[in-house]
């Protein structure tokens, strides 16, 4: 079942002919309900999934000359997206699973291994109760015209502040998994036994469960960007596009630099001074003082340059090429910092008396500077760079 609303509220006001301002706000209230296969806590199915953004603009149009037009824009968005699971709620204390935090207490995935092909218990990807994420964007662009002579000229910037903040116990509720092995005739597993025979039993074949990291607070990204263009007519038949747009961007950190990384330069005391030691970002004792592992990266420079030319009274000749930096973009599976490992025990390892309700990890806690593992998602020294597009665009 899929329910939306939608509404939104829009605003014109001419201060004069030369000078105006609009309003936009949108809100949306989605939500999609999901039952498939079970009913019930051992349902595949997330219950609910829910997805209520909403998006403010104002714009400004002033002519200050009949030859100049200042245009800005000044946006919010905030995405809201998360999934609850009522019916699965409180599932693994009911099987005395111990060690569940309060908000990932829900029904783990339960999945059978043998010849009945049984349908497995619980949501696929292991998703808990309740969850979501939140991505918020504030922008602020200006864009001014400037006509003279045979000249169209065009400048302006584009500043932009993006944040997301994930909140997902996914995967630490377990994952089990059940074959005939425990109830079968030993040394004879391919004719006897039966998995659900092993569920009933509690016997599980083998069993994991994820290491959370830690939550930090929102995720930053920063981006600034400038461009120049002229829309040059030389003559009657021939228009030339002549620009550039010049682009600053910082990738995802957190704010205050919480978290380690390998730097391959450093002497490692612990290694006889050896290059490649554990470093910490941040202010404090024992930090760098850096709140990226990385430098910014000033080169994105794209150039453009297009053409147009008539052949004839009907028939124009345009083409273009021009250099592109892939833009930055908050969300996505970059919200969350740290350590996101698995605790496993394998098959030989799982015996009868390995129940289903014991737990196979424990909950990490946030360790101290000196104690931190590391996180290594970029070298220190190295410019985090975008993917760029040199792309060509001919047309008759």
């Amino acid at each position: 079942m899929i329910e939306q609303k939608i509404w939104s509220i829009k605003a014109d006001h001419a201060f004069t002919p030369m000078n105006r301002l609009s309003f936009f706000l949108s809100k949306e209230d989605g939500d999609v309900g999901s039952v498939s296969v079970f009913a019930g806590p051992i349902d595949q199915g997330l219950g609910s999934s829910f997805h209520r953004p909403y998006y403010l603009r104002f714009n400004h149009d002033w002519s200050l000359s009949p030859t100049f037009l200042m245009h800005t824009t000044f946006g919010y968005s905030a995405t809201r997206q998360g999934w609850d699971n009522p019916a699965q709620c409180g599932a693994a204390s009911r099987l005395s699973i111990p060690g569940v935090l309060p908000d990932g207490d829900a029904m783990p995935r339960v999945n059978f291994r043998g010849q009945a092909g049984l349908a497995p218990y619980g949501v696929q990807d292991g998703k808990v109760s309740n969850g979501g994420q939140d991505n918020d964007t504030l922008m602020v662009t200006q864009g001014n015209t400037w006509v003279k002579g045979k000249h169209e000229f065009e400048s302006g910037w584009d500043h932009r502040r993006l944040s997301t903040f994930g909140y997902d116990l996914a995967g630490s509720n377990g994952r089990y998994f059940f074959n005939r092995a425990q109830t079968a005739v030993p040394n004879s597993t391919t004719g006897s036994g039966h998995e659900f025979a092993s569920l009933l039993l509690g016997a599980v074949d083998e069993a994991d469960s994820t290491l959370l990291p830690v939550l930090f607070p929102n995720l930053a990204y920063l981006y600034t960007a400038g461009y120049f263009q002229d829309n040059w007519r030389v003559n009657n038949k021939l228009t030339l596009n002549l620009g550039f747009r010049y682009e600053v961007p910082i990738a995802f950190h957190e704010r205050d630099g919480n978290y380690s990384g390998l730097d391959p330069n450093r002497p490692n005391p612990g290694a006889g001074n050896l290059a490649g030691a554990l470093v910490f970002y941040g202010n404090g004792p024992g930090r760098t003082g850096s709140l990226r592992p990385y430098p910014t990266d000033y080169t994105n420079i794209g150039p453009r340059v297009g053409l147009a030319y008539r052949l004839s009274p009907k028939t124009v000749l345009r083409g273009g090429r021009g250099m592109f930096y892939q833009t930055l973009g908050n969300g996505g599976c970059g919200c969350r910092k740290g350590f996101a490992s698995t605790n496993q025990v394998l098959g030989q390892r799982c015996r009868p008396g390995d129940q289903l309700g014991r737990r196979h990890s424990r909950q990490p806690e946030l360790p101290a500077p000196s104690a931190a593992r590391s996180d290594p998602f970029q070298l220190p020294g190295h410019r985090l760079l975008r993917p760029e597009l040199r792309k060509g665009a001919p047309g008759l």
